[in-house]
């Protein structure tokens, strides 16, 4: 019985260390891009919003010299239609780019080794840098759902659910880039295919446009990808519109899948030292 209790103090301890770790590792990241305000407040917005001001201004346009509504979009919903896709898209984004952008850098500094034999613990590098990365999507998501509630305003309740939906996209697609991350350490060569089937996913998740925008041969493509699901109960929550929870089930169990092959795939990486630099 001792003997358990002194085993569950353990775990406790290494808990502590593993979360006392992350919060370090959260810290260091976020010093170092705040170094540059500027241009870590442009990296957030400035994609975002070019994209949105193009999107807004064709539909603005074609909405205008529309009879009523086009696919389920009109003059009052479609300001926060376009909000709630490009931030999703930015978080897409962002998220592909994490942890794949963090090991590229290590790589090219040739710091990679030090790294993966430094006393931290895998388990709080990856928390960490989605910890980091969690205060500063804050940023956007305040600004981003700000702008689409005084559009078009909604309950407290969709307003928070809509926040971990997003959160859902942002796990999916971390997933892939732990993924993404661990392959360029080891083969950068490989980089470019997954690279390039994810700009296709981004098309088919249709966060600028409704599915039904899309080629007819291309819409079943949408209807089976989990990132579309999301982006589809976002708006559907929004627009107070039908939900298909079966999809959203879909979604969850992809987030799940893609975390546990990323972070298998990085801790792999983690026992094999043998990694240059360029």
């Amino acid at each position: 019985m001792a003997q358990g209790r002194l085993g569950a103090l353990r775990d406790v301890g290494a808990i502590k260390a593993v979360i006392a770790q992350s919060i370090a590792v959260a810290e260091k990241d976020l010093a170092i891009q705040l170094r540059f305000k500027f241009d870590f407040l442009a990296s957030i917005f400035l994609p975002a919003l070019i994209n949105l001001g193009l999107f807004s201004t064709v539909y603005s346009g074609l909405l205008r010299s529309a009879p009523i509504s086009v696919s389920g979009l009109n003059m009052q919903n479609f300001i926060s239609f376009t909000v709630l896709g490009a931030l999703g898209a930015t978080i897409f984004t962002q998220a592909y780019q994490s942890f794949a952008g963090r090991f590229v850098t290590e790589k090219y500094w040739q710091t990679v080794q030090i790294l993966l034999a430094s006393p931290l613990s895998s388990w709080a590098i990856l928390l960490g840098i989605s910890i980091s990365d969690a205060v500063r999507n804050l940023f956007l998501l305040a600004t981003f759902l700000t702008i689409s509630f005084v559009t078009f305003p909604v309950e407290a309740a969709v307003f928070i659910a809509v926040v971990f939906l997003y959160a859902l996209i942002y796990v999916m697609v971390a997933g892939i880039s732990m993924i993404r991350g661990s392959l360029y350490l080891v083969n950068e060569n490989l980089d470019p295919i997954l690279s390039y089937s994810m700009i296709g996913t981004a098309y088919i998740s249709c966060f600028y446009y409704p599915a039904s925008f899309m080629p007819s041969f291309l819409q079943p493509l949408a209807y089976i990808n989990p990132i579309y699901f999301v982006m589809d109960t976002i708006r559907a929550l929004w627009f107070e519109s039908t939900i298909n929870p079966p999809y959203l089930y879909v979604s969850i169990v992809a987030a799940v899948i893609s975390t546990c092959v990323g972070t298998y795939a990085f801790r792999k990486i983690w026992r094999n030292l043998d990694i240059t630099g360029y």
